[in-house]
């Protein structure tokens, strides 16, 4: 699998993307899961670590279809100088795969 930093924008440490200048940054997630029948894809990607509500930056929130599933989304959002972005999990009877998720984050204009 490749991974990409350039810039170095992403801390793997923190799971934070940070906007190195203000503009329109195009963000997403794909992910893998893993579960029983009934468990939920809640996953938030999150400006700033606002409080999370249905009204948060990007979410997809969805129940299970089948044993695995692969589920994506993404968001367009302004953003400035310093500000970042999380990408959560909501859901607490969800496993990832972490190999096969891959979330990403790039400004657009």
């Amino acid at each position: 699998r490749d991974s990409f930093n350039n810039g170095g924008h992403w801390d793997a440490s923190t799971g934070k993307f940070t906007c190195p200048v203000s503009g329109i940054y195009f963000l997403g997630i794909q992910a893998l899961r893993s579960g029983a029948q009934g468990t939920l894809f809640d996953f938030r990607i999150i400006k700033n670590e606002t409080t999370w509500s249905s009204s948060t930056w990007g979410r997809q929130y969805d129940d299970y279809d089948s044993s695995y599933e692969s589920r994506g989304f993404t968001m367009i959002s302004q953003a400035n100088a310093g500000d970042y972005f999380c990408w959560h999990n909501g859901s607490t009877t969800t496993s990832f795969y972490h190999d096969d998720t891959y979330t990403y984050g790039y400004l657009i204009s």
